[in-house]
């Protein structure tokens, strides 16, 4: 147990290190002033992009559940098909 611990310790250290990595040699913008406006405008747009994932995966569980419903007929119907033939 101690082993796996320590596995997923460094894994976490690791990936904590690239994302730093990755942060640090990102450019940066030109000018400084537009550093908060960018932030707002990415705020916004990911406040939309919530918004239309949350509406979409609503739709892909609503899709789930009515085709639930028709495989769950449709096994009772074979089902009782093999039973009045049996």
């Amino acid at each position: 147990m101690k082993l796996r611990t320590t596995i997923i310790l460094m894994l976490i250290i690791y990936f904590a290190g690239f994302a730093t990595g990755i942060y640090t040699l990102a450019p940066a913008p030109e000018h400084p002033e537009q550093a908060n406006e960018s932030f707002l405008n990415s705020f916004i747009k990911s406040d939309d992009f919530a918004e239309s994932f949350n509406v979409r995966l609503h739709q892909c569980i609503d899709f789930a559940r009515e085709n639930a419903a028709r495989l769950v007929e449709f096994a009772r119907k074979n089902s009782e098909q093999s039973d009045d033939s049996a």
